[in-house]
C-alpha cells in the first residue's frame, strides 16, 4: 500500500439468463467499497439474476423478480 494513495476496489458484475448462464459480457466497475457496490449492482437486476464479485469473493447474488 502506497502512503497517501487511495486504492479503490474493482468489482465485476455478471448477468445471468434463465438457464443460469452468463448472458452478457461482465461489467468491471470501481466503487469505494461493498456498500456502494451492492447498491449500484442492484440496479442491474431486471429480468436477470446478477452476481457481484470482488476478486475471487462473491459479494452478493441478486435474484430477479420472475413476475417482471
Amino acid at each position: 500500500v502506497l502512503q497517501g494513495v487511495a486504492i479503490v476496489p474493482s468489482y465485476r458484475v455478471y448477468l445471468f439468463d434463465r438457464a443460469n448462464h452468463i448472458s452478457r459480457p461482465m461489467k468491471t466497475v470501481e466503487y469505494t467499497g461493498d456498500r456502494e457496490a451492492i447498491q449500484k449492482a442492484s440496479q442491474f437486476v431486471d429480468r436477470h439474476d446478477v452476481e457481484l464479485w470482488e476478486r475471487s469473493r462473491l459479494v452478493m447474488r441478486f435474484p430477479h423478480d420472475p413476475r417482471k
